[in-house]
């Protein structure tokens, strides 16, 4: 399940994700661009537990709106992929009622 933030204090969570994306772009080039770092915490202790970055390039493939859309689409899909293994790499702690 996921959460946005703010939380209240007795929301039950594994991990918290914080993500900086620093560029969402197509560029002159005929690519697509995200770059993104983020950190995974294991909650509620707050400890680190990954800290990583990436630089994702799709390319565009043809010329107009649609297609740049579609390729920062499958960035961002790329992106989604990344934070997925990301949190399934953190420990978590004993399963909680919900």
């Amino acid at each position: 399940r996921i959460v946005p933030h703010p939380w209240y204090s007795t929301t039950p969570l594994d991990v918290a994700v914080r993500i900086d994306v620093t560029s969402f772009e197509a560029d002159a080039a005929g690519d697509a661009r995200l770059a993104a770092c983020w950190t995974v915490r294991r909650w509620p202790a707050r400890t680190m537990c990954l800290e990583e970055c990436a630089a994702i390039v799709e390319p565009v493939g043809a010329s107009g709106a649609p297609a740049r859309v579609a390729a920062l689409s499958r960035a961002v899909g790329g992106l989604a992929e990344r934070l997925a293994s990301a949190i399934r790499a953190c420990p978590r702690r004993a399963h909680h009622d919900t």
